[in-house]
This record gives C-alpha cells, sequence and structure tokens, in this order.
C-alpha cells in the first residue's frame, strides 16, 4: 500500500501476534471471561490497526513528499507538461497543424503513397499548408486555383481519381518528384471549397475506387476537425482577448504620463498580436500634415518628431479619411506603397499593415499601426479588436493630453502657484 513507512508495519504485525497469541491465554475456566477477552482483543488490534494505517496514508507528523522540480524547458512550454497528456497546451492553433502533420504521414504510409499534400484556399488561392514527397516536407507556397488536377477537384467538388498521367504532376516543384498516379478530394464547407487533399504515387495505375473512397472520407475528417478546432480557437481568441483588455484598463488607472501609457498600450498589443513596428502619429493642428509621435519596434529611419503628408503614404489616408485600413502586403505588385511620404526608405522589409484611427465623427486627431514582416497577418477580426482597444486608448490619452494643457495654462496665468481671492 503506497505512504507505509515501516515502523507502521512493524506495529501492526506485534499486534496481530499479540491478538492470535490471546485467544490461548487461560482465564480461570470462566467462560465468560474468555468470551470479553477475545472481544476485548479483537476491538483494540482493529483500532489501533485502523489507526496505524491511517496515519501512514496522511502521514501529518511526516515530512511530505515533493513534488520533482519541474525543468526549464516546462516552466517555457517546451517540455512535458504537468497534464495527462504529457505536453503542454499551445493552443487550438498549433494544436490543428500538429493533428494534420501527423495525421497526413499516416495516411500516406498506409496508402504506399510517393507524396501527399493539404492545400486551403484563401482570397482565390490555393496555398499548400503541408506536404510531403520523396524530398521530404514540401515548403508551403502558392498555387494557382484554376491549375490541373487541383482545378478540376475544386470546380467538380468531388473526389478525383487520374491513374495515367503522362506529363507526370509534382506537388513541390521539385524535380524528381512527379507522380503518375493522382488521388484528390475536395475540403467542403457547406457548399464552398475550402482546400483539396491530393495524394500521388510515382507508379501509373496504382490507385483504385477503393483508395478514392479512403481519400474522400479522410478529407471529410480533417474538415470537421478542423472547424471544431476553429470554433475553439475562437472561444480560446475571445477569451484571451477579454483578459488582456482588462488588464488593459488596469494600466490606464496606474498609468502616469503619455509615454507610460503608450507603453502600457503596445505590450497589451504584443501579448494578442505579432508586429515588428508600432507606430502613434498624431495629425498637426490646421495642417494637412502629421507627425510620427511614438514608435516600438523597427525605426527604417521614421523616427518620432517625423512630419508627413496625408496625401502620399498609408497612414496619411487613415488620418485623413478616419478610417481603418487593412493591407495584406504592401510590396505586392511593382509599386511599394509608402508607409508615410514618398521617397522614403523602401529596404524595410514590412509586408503587413493596419492602421486605426483615434478620434471621433468630426475627424481624427491621431492614428496608430501595427506593421509586420509576414504578409496576411491582419484580417477583420484584427480590425475589430483593435477599435475596441483605441476607444479605450484615446479617451485615456486625450484625458492626459487635456490635464497638460490645463495645467500649463494654470502655470502661465500664475507663475507663482499662489492662490488669490479677492473681495469686492
Amino acid at each position: 500500500m503506497p505512504g507505509h513507512n515501516g515502523r507502521s508495519v512493524l506495529l501492526m504485525a506485534l499486534l496481530l501476534t499479540t491478538a492470535a497469541a490471546g485467544f490461548f491465554i487461560p482465564t480461570s475456566g470462566n467462560p465468560w471471561a474468555f468470551s470479553f477477552l477475545k472481544a476485548g482483543l479483537f476491538v483494540c488490534v482493529a483500532a489501533i490497526g485502523l489507526y496505524a494505517l491511517f496515519k501512514s496514508r496522511f502521514p501529518w507528523e511526516s515530512r511530505p513528499v515533493e513534488a520533482p522540480a519541474r525543468s526549464e524547458e516546462t516552466r517555457t512550454g517546451a517540455g512535458p507538461s504537468e497534464s495527462g497528456s504529457g505536453r503542454s497546451w499551445e493552443g487550438f492553433g498549433r494544436a490543428f497543424g500538429s493533428f494534420y502533420r501527423k495525421y497526413l504521414k499516416m495516411v500516406r504510409i498506409s496508402m504506399a503513397a510517393s507524396s501527399i499534400a493539404l492545400f486551403f484556399r484563401k482570397d482565390g488561392i490555393l496555398k499548400l499548408e503541408y506536404g510531403e514527397d520523396a524530398g521530404g516536407t514540401i515548403e508551403p507556397h502558392l498555387v494557382s486555383s484554376d491549375a490541373g488536377l487541383l482545378a478540376q477537384v475544386m470546380a467538380n467538388k468531388t473526389p478525383y481519381l487520374q491513374n495515367h498521367l503522362s506529363s507526370g504532376f509534382s506537388m513541390s516543384g521539385r524535380p524528381g518528384t512527379e507522380v503518375r498516379s493522382f488521388l484528390g478530394a475536395p475540403l467542403c464547407a457547406r457548399d464552398d471549397v475550402v482546400g483539396v487533399l491530393a495524394i500521388g504515387s510515382e507508379a501509373p495505375d496504382d490507385f483504385g475506387e477503393a483508395d478514392l473512397a479512403m481519400a474522400a472520407q479522410v478529407a471529410d475528417l480533417i474538415t470537421e476537425v478542423m472547424f471544431a478546432y476553429r470554433q475553439g480557437l475562437e472561444e480560446e481568441i475571445e477569451g484571451k482577448v477579454f483578459k488582456v483588455h482588462l488588464d488593459f484598463i488596469r494600466r490606464l488607472k496606474s498609468s502616469e504620463g503619455e509615454d507610460e501609457l503608450v507603453t502600457h498600450f503596445t505590450q497589451c498589443l504584443m501579448r494578442l498580436f505579432r508586429f515588428d513596428r508600432f507606430t502613434l502619429n498624431l495629425r498637426v493642428e490646421k495642417s494637412e500634415e502629421g507627425v510620427i509621435q511614438f514608435v516600438q519596434g523597427q525605426m527604417d529611419g521614421l523616427a518620432p518628431g517625423i512630419r508627413f503628408p496625408l496625401d502620399e503614404g498609408l497612414s496619411g489616408w487613415v488620418l485623413k479619411r478616419n478610417t481603418p485600413l487593412i493591407i495584406s502586403d504592401i510590396g505586392e505588385g511593382d509599386y511599394l506603397r509608402p508607409r508615410y511620404f514618398k521617397g522614403e526608405n523602401n529596404k524595410h522589409g514590412l509586408r503587413s499593415f493596419i492602421g486605426i484611427p483615434l478620434g471621433d465623427a468630426g475627424g481624427a486627431w491621431g492614428c496608430f499601426s501595427l506593421e509586420s514582416r509576414r504578409p496576411g497577418q491582419y484580417g477583420e477580426k484584427a480590425r475589430d479588436v483593435l477599435i475596441n482597444f483605441a476607444t479605450q486608448f484615446e479617451l485615456a490619452f486625450q484625458r492626459m493630453r487635456c490635464g497638460r494643457q490645463i495645467q500649463s495654462i494654470r502655470q502661465t496665468d500664475n507663475p507663482s502657484g499662489s492662490v488669490r481671492f479677492e473681495l469686492e
């Protein structure tokens, strides 16, 4: 029994031996005395035995058992956690990624396929999310949705089998990875195709109808799991946003100046979004210019104090039109859109941009932006969350600015700081 110590076991053994010997103690022929002796010994043995057992299970006076020390890897989330699964929970997004990687590897092995790939559609473009072929893991890349076999799967919205590919088809584009047999199954949500599962073999005529049916079932399972994880991810994000928002409101009360307020603001946003640069811009009064007020992260020569016209860059557009702006990739196409003014440093490497105005219906007095080196980093959900945070931020920022202006007026009108009373 776990928790027993040597003294408890020895005590129980001695008591049991004494009880057994008590049955043979002479009692001068008095049967009642013998009966009472047996009963008394039984009661003593039972009581003391239960007490010893209870003490061994709950050793109040003994030193408590210490839990093994957690390693540094566990504290940082890289090692096993305290949960029964032996792994730390990293969120629904990462969990889904881990699931389909392991699942696709298992499907490829079980079907003896040479390659397998999972494509997701976004804005009319297919993106290879994960894949494997003879060359190893396939790097994520974009594929035109009107290209060949994948286009047929998407257009027909049904599983597709092609066993005699004369020219070959490669999911990675690497030489020597062409397949001669192809299976494709759509990932359907209601009446829309959100992705394609593709399976290939180097040998011709390698798949049959049973393999096609299996590919369809695999695609359906991935779709169901994907939407279950997505629902969990949305609830997880909403809970996290709520906690960060409460923390931000608490920090607003302790902020003693504009710089401290902006620092708290950026720290809270960093818990929700990935960005390489945060910028707070203010509109210059009675002019068509803005000025960079605060920067967190990458500078690129665009530091606080630099002015910019409202008609040339993305930040000026947000300020002038008092409207949020999302750019998935500011470097897309032949023309690199300036963030502030024409001729600025365009070697910054930043791709995603989102700008949120600060103000009311009468116009914007400022704006802030997040920029990331990753394209497609911000969407409508990010916009809605940032607008919610911006409401609290602009009220606190304006209150501090008004307080500073009032203090400045008081010092100008009454430099000595003394209070004067006039009696009529």
